[in-house]
């Protein structure tokens, strides 16, 4: 009987976990960096943060949540993408999320061994802005 709710818990972390990334080994770098705006009311079940790139004809490249300090590097090969942004946010808990809210994109060109990055800002319930801004290479 003990060993029941252990397993119960077990699955509700593998579903508040969960995420889907394709690895990718080109040569360009996007840095996605996203602030959430304080001021903006806040879910108060929590919510978790994606991102998805898409190459030049709509196809996904890969798709990804973010980790909780909103930060992450996607390799990509040269070419031209389109940075789409959402939030899911809990319904009662994590293990349930709503649909996709809060939504932007933008696109970028990705060139050999460049490094982009990519600020969204987030304010739930008005959406998500996107600036790109090239990074100096090593």
């Amino acid at each position: 009987m003990r060993i029941l709710p252990l397993v119960a818990l077990a699955l509700l972390a593998a579903a508040c976990g969960g995420t889907h990334k394709t690895a990718q080994s080109g040569t360009a770098e996007l840095l996605v960096q996203q602030v959430v705006n304080r001021g903006g009311p806040i879910p108060i079940e929590g919510a978790y943060s994606y991102v998805r790139i898409e190459d030049a004809g709509g196809h996904k490249v890969t798709e990804q949540r973010l980790p909780r300090q909103g930060e992450t590097t996607i390799r990509l090969d040269p070419g031209s993408y389109r940075l789409v942004s959402y939030q899911r946010t809990c319904d009662g808990n994590c293990g349930n999320l709503d649909p996709p809210s809060d939504s932007c994109s933008g696109g970028f060109t990705a060139s050999d061994k460049s490094s982009l990055s990519a600020n969204v800002n987030v304010t739930f319930g008005s959406g998500c802005k996107i600036t790109f801004a090239s990074m100096p290479t090593p």
